[in-house]
């Protein structure tokens, strides 16, 4: 009953309602629950709970409870051999922390780390990691090729050190959230109304799509009347810049694409030199590795035209694309997705329509059309003048209607569920069941309430205090960024002490 989820007083009372549920009668259900051998009382289950809690959580202590989650880490180990586990066991006499890697056998396909904060923490625990991957990890590469966190130095520092060749991205949404808490921090002295005015700033010199672009949205800032307040807040302040937001894009058309293609010039591994579409004498540097594009809508690797035309001919594979044309790509993704695929014959393309229509054809159409009209024929002898009417109907309905109606038609003619809806004299529909709840039909008109209307009131005794109802308490401020530039109002608590070095604001 503990393991299920129940608490001591709630076990008790399901206890006693299977033993009243197995007696035939109250005197033996009186004689059962008086044997403590069989019916333990009120008291004990609290004792048998506290005994279970120890033997599942462990105790207040640090070292017993560290030793229970190591003997947790050991069972799971030999339950499943594909997961790689690693730790560093926990001891407070020299300050040594307790440190737990675990790869997962998704991770080992895809290579997704997450990791916590303290730099020397952090090392110990990359170093184990990085013994759990073997040589094939990250694709024989050196490691990830790139990484994007909020502005941790710890972190950071950590991850550089042990991947040097990897790229470090800062988040622009941690970026924008860190300067909104940096303007209601009390002691920089920003007042409330100039606040947002501040923050719109920064996010064009973060959203800058070149570099004279960036300088001249932070001359703008600095210059503005807002900014001239704050003088001595913003000197020495170093410049934050950033790629452009990702937009949507039209695909070219095949004369377009036919012209990209043709002056499309190879310089690297996946790695390709493209023209501009709209403007003569513009190209586009495009890493295919990374899905990132020199143009506006693919330089935050967002996908763009110029990566849509190299991965449509089929010249490069395509992180923003989904394989709709390799069926090796699908295999690869099945892989990683469940850790294991079928031959590749089975993730090819399905039939297009048009494929389908060309095998179709006209011949065929056409003798299947004349066994039907034998068969109507047929039932014309005998049938009664409703048969014959509807007939007529359709013959006239079927020289005036479109070919498009009439290939609804024929698509849905005996379909179950589909019902006519324009209603004749002469037309006979049959009208689908419905579930109906039957009532008196002065029953409704009797039903009151405060308001005024008509709808079922409800019977019994009204429920309070209802243990299932959440009850209603002081709601936390969301943790939700847009809705605190709206409000204007600072953002919701950080997440404990541990915190502050990423939320804070360096000075440069």
């Amino acid at each position: 009953m503990f393991a299920s989820g129940l608490l001591p007083g709630a076990a008790h009372r399901e206890f006693l309602r299977q033993l009243r549920s197995e007696c035939i009668d109250e005197l033996e259900y009186h004689q059962r629950l008086a044997d403590r051998s069989e019916a333990p009382r009120r008291k004990d289950f609290n004792d048998i709970y506290s005994a279970f809690k120890k033997e599942r959580f462990g105790t207040g202590s640090m070292s017993e409870m560290f030793s229970a989650l190591e003997e947790s880490i050991e069972c799971l180990r030999q339950k499943d051999e594909e997961y790689t586990i690693k730790y560093q066991k926990f001891y407070e006499e020299i300050d040594q922390p307790f440190i737990l890697a675990i790869v997962t056998p998704l991770m080992k396909r895809v290579h997704k780390l997450s990791m916590r904060s303290k730099e020397q923490t952090l090392k110990d625990a990359l170093e184990l990691l990085k013994s759990c991957f073997s040589d094939l990890a990250f694709y024989g590469a050196d490691g990830p090729r790139v990484f994007m966190t909020n502005n941790c130095s710890e972190l950071r520092e950590v991850l550089k050190e042990a991947w040097p060749n990897s790229v470090l991205l800062l988040c622009i949404f941690h970026v924008l959230q860190q300067v909104w808490r940096w303007l209601h921090e009390k002691k920089n002295g920003i007042t409330i109304e100039d606040r947002p005015t501040l923050l719109l700033s920064f996010k064009q010199i973060l959203y800058a799509e070149s570099e004279d672009d960036l300088h001249n949205s932070f001359d703008d800032l600095i210059s503005s009347d807002v900014a001239s307040k704050y003088a001595k807040r913003f000197q020495g302040r170093g410049k934050e810049k950033k790629n452009a937001d990702g937009i949507g894009f039209q695909i070219p058309n095949d004369e377009e694409q036919k012209l990209a293609v043709e002056k499309t010039i190879k310089v690297g591994d996946k790695i390709f030199l493209v023209p501009s579409i709209t403007t003569e004498g513009i190209q586009y540097l495009v890493d295919m590795n990374t899905g990132i594009c020199q143009c506006k809508s693919g330089m935050n690797g967002s996908p763009c035209k110029h990566q849509y035309i190299l991965w449509a001919h089929k010249l490069a594979d395509a992180v923003n694309f989904l394989p709709v044309f390799s069926k090796e790509q699908r295999q690869l993704y099945a892989q990683i997705a469940i850790g294991m695929s079928l031959p590749s014959q089975y993730y090819e393309a399905l039939p297009r329509r048009d494929i389908l229509r060309d095998m179709i054809s006209v011949e065929e159409c056409s003798a299947a059309l004349t066994k039907t009209l034998d068969i109507l024929k047929e039932k014309l002898h005998g049938a009664d003048q409703n048969f014959l009417k509807g007939v007529l109907k359709f013959t006239d309905r079927v020289k005036n209607m479109p070919r498009s109606k009439l290939t609804t038609r024929f698509h849905s003619f005996g379909v179950r569920g589909v019902y006519n809806t324009h209603l004749t004299a002469t037309s006979v529909v049959k009208k689908r069941k419905r579930g109906k709840i039957h009532v008196q039909p002065e029953a409704v008109k009797r039903r009151k309430n405060v308001t005024g209307s008509k709808r079922r009131q409800n019977k019994g005794q009204l429920v309070r205090n209802n243990p299932f109802e959440k009850q209603a308490g002081r709601a936390k401020r969301a943790h939700y960024f847009t809705e605190n530039v709206r409000q204007n109002e600072p953002v919701a608590k950080k997440a404990g002490r541990n915190m502050a070095t990423k939320t804070r604001v360096y000075e440069h």
